[in-house]
């Protein structure tokens, strides 16, 4: 089972390819290095409440839809 970093990881990288953007669009965006988005959609680092505020008002979703499970 997966741990609750990695599948907000996968949604975050699910919502940005879907919406055909590049992890520096992203970057430039919420005001991270690109390498930061990297390791958060990969899990290597968690996403702090701010930042997935952040994500979710650039992917046009809710908060939620990040954090609950499915």
């Amino acid at each position: 089972m997966s741990s609750d970093r990695e599948r907000i990881a996968s949604k975050l990288r699910e919502a940005r390819e879907y919406l055909g953007l590049s992890q520096q669009e992203v970057a430039d965006a919420v005001k991270l290095p690109r390498p930061a988005i990297s390791l958060r959609e990969t899990s290597q680092r968690g996403v702090d409440s701010v930042e997935l505020k952040a994500f979710a008002k650039l992917y046009q979703r809710p908060v939620g839809c990040f954090t609950v499970v499915s």
